[in-house]
């Protein structure tokens, strides 16, 4: 309940760690996209 409470106020220490997993969870779908493009070119 408290940590719920501080991140009400305090947003910004949860963006870091957001932002890190969107980036890697975009890049991982990007890279798939990539080589299923390259096995279809064959």
């Amino acid at each position: 309940n408290d940590g719920r409470k501080l991140l009400s106020v305090y947003l910004h220490p949860a963006l870091t760690p957001a932002f890190s997993l969107l980036s890697l969870v975009l890049g991982l779908n990007l890279l798939a996209d990539g080589l299923r493009e390259e096995s279809l070119k064959d």
